[in-house]
C-alpha cells in the first residue's frame, strides 16, 4: 500500500557557489494577545515579543551547536 507524505520539501543549498547548509523553520505564534499592530499609526514600530526572542534564540543555539558537534568544535552560544 502507498504511504501518504504531507510533508513540504524546501531544498537546503545554496547552490554551487557556496559550501553552507541552510536550516529552515516556522515558529507558529498566537499572537491574540498583543495589540493589533494595523490598528496602531503607519509609522509605529510592531511590539516586540521577548519569549518568541528567546525561543528563536535558543533553536538557533542549537542548530550551531549540533553543527559544531559534528564538525568536533566546541559548543558555543550566542545571545540577543
Amino acid at each position: 500500500m502507498h504511504e501518504r507524505d504531507d510533508r513540504q520539501r524546501i531544498p537546503c543549498s545554496a547552490g554551487k557557489l557556496f559550501d553552507v547548509d541552510l536550516y529552515v523553520y516556522a515558529l507558529l505564534l498566537n499572537n491574540t494577545l498583543v495589540p493589533p499592530v494595523f490598528l496602531s499609526s503607519p509609522g509605529s514600530a510592531a511590539p516586540v515579543d521577548r519569549p518568541i526572542l528567546a525561543l528563536k534564540n535558543a533553536i538557533d543555539n542549537g542548530i550551531l551547536n549540533y553543527k559544531r558537534m559534528k564538525a568536533g568544535e566546541p559548543p558555543m552560544t550566542m545571545e540577543v
